[in-house]
């Protein structure tokens, strides 16, 4: 019972729906985005303008997803804690503020 009392009261924040990304940081001709999981892809801007309204292959199919999460990881923090730190920044906040605290963690 004491321990409950101590327990951080956070709401997660729906990002997307299940077969969509949010793009977060513009990188040119892809973006850095957020899946439902809170995965890290880089998703072309043309995929996206292509599958505004339905869900992207990255999402769906396997190998395309793990092509884009080996991507997303140049642009992310080596270390799993801090990436696990922006995920719960995404779940509780959303994406204000996303690419600053990003800034300060690689910077």
């Amino acid at each position: 019972m004491a321990k409950d009392q101590f327990k951080a009261k956070t709401k997660e924040v729906a990002l997307t729906t299940r077969f969509t990304v949010l793009p977060l940081i513009d990188k040119g001709d892809q973006y850095l985005c957020v899946d439902a999981n809170f995965q890290f892809l880089m998703v072309t801007k043309a995929r996206l303008e292509e599958y505004e309204n339905l869900a992207l292959p990255e999402v769906v199919n396997d190998a395309l997803h793990e092509q884009a999460v080996q991507a997303a990881r140049v642009f992310l923090p080596s270390d799993s804690k801090q990436v696990d730190r922006l995920r719960q920044l995404l779940k509780t906040k959303g994406p204000e503020g996303f690419e600053a605290e990003l800034q300060k963690i690689l910077g």
